[in-house]
């Protein structure tokens, strides 16, 4: 069928009932959705062994007809046969990804998400830090430079959640050559290190980078980069020291309030515990970071 976009319906209405999308019928005009409802329709058919073309002309969630179905592909299906076209996959494209990434809907594999960001928190902050990198004033060409760098080290950082820390590295130093100055391709680079169990190694690297790039020591993800690596392995002097300066750097950012409260109440520093705490309280997003510190004081009491 040929689309057209000052048309508010199709010409003549057709379709199979059960695999043609609503709007085949005359609610509106058909488009790419609606062969990504009748797709979906075929995927149920496939699946199932159950017509669309047979009463009673549903979709039932495929873990009600077999719970041996993934989380995965029952989510694809059922966003597929969406009777709103908003609803559903906009494009091929999108479809595509999610089949190709189908793991990432089940539930062992969310699980395993939510326990990775609980040790490795540090990553949420990286997560927080981009933004597009648009000088004003700037040539075309170095805002396309920008913009690449920012996708590459957004792909980096996608990497390291998923584990592949070989495709990260490759996309942190392929920022890196078009623009030397991007400092979270370096945060990655340091944080490949330190998932690959290297801490020291992470903190000298760093330390070097800032070296050549002063501005980079008063930036709060290296400070706070610094002192997780320091926390984590129960330094807590060191840990304070660069966790104060990433406060200082940004001093609304609740992750670093929490984790500097934390070492100082496991230092005994409880009066400084107890005044970050207060000074949490009016923007914890959730209660749970208040809990955690008043167990870390409680504890350090006895």
């Amino acid at each position: 069928r040929e689309f057209k976009a000052d048309s508010g319906s199709d010409t003549s209405y057709m379709g199979t009932r059960g695999y043609a999308a609503p709007e085949q019928y005359g609610t509106s005009q058909t488009d790419a959705r609606t062969d990504i409802y009748s797709l979906g329709a075929t995927m149920y058919h496939l699946l199932t062994g159950i017509s669309p073309n047979e009463p009673p002309y549903e979709f039932k969630p495929l873990k009600q007809l077999d719970s041996s179905f993934s989380e995965g592909i029952e989510h694809i299906v059922a966003k597929c046969v969406q009777n709103n076209p908003e609803m559903r996959y906009q494009s091929a494209e999108e479809l595509l990804y999610d089949i190709e990434n189908i793991h990432i809907f089940n539930d062992r594999y969310k699980t395993f998400r939510r326990k990775e960001k609980t040790k490795k928190i540090l990553q949420g902050a990286f997560a927080l830090g981009f933004s597009i990198l648009i000088v004003f004033g700037a040539t075309l060409m170095m805002r396309e430079k920008s913009e690449a760098c920012r996708r590459l080290t957004e792909e980096g950082f996608q990497s390291v959640q998923l584990y592949q820390l070989e495709n990260a590295e490759t996309y942190f130093n392929e920022a890196i050559k078009l623009k030397s100055d991007i400092f979270q391709a370096y945060y990655g680079l340091a944080q490949i290190k330190y998932l690959k169990g290297n801490g020291e190694e992470a903190i000298e690297y760093l330390l070097h980078i800032a070296e050549e790039y002063p501005g980079m020591q008063k930036d709060g993800e290296y400070n706070y980069f610094l002192g997780t690596i320091y926390f984590e392995r129960k330094d807590y002097e060191n840990a304070i020291d660069y966790l104060k300066k990433a406060v200082e750097a940004n001093s609304s950012n609740e992750v670093y309030l929490r984790d500097l409260a934390v070492s100082y109440a496991r230092t005994g520093k409880l009066e400084y515990a107890n005044e970050l705490l207060k000074q949490i309280e009016p923007i914890a997003e959730e209660e749970d970071t208040l809990a955690y510190i008043n167990g870390e004081i409680l504890l350090k009491m006895g």
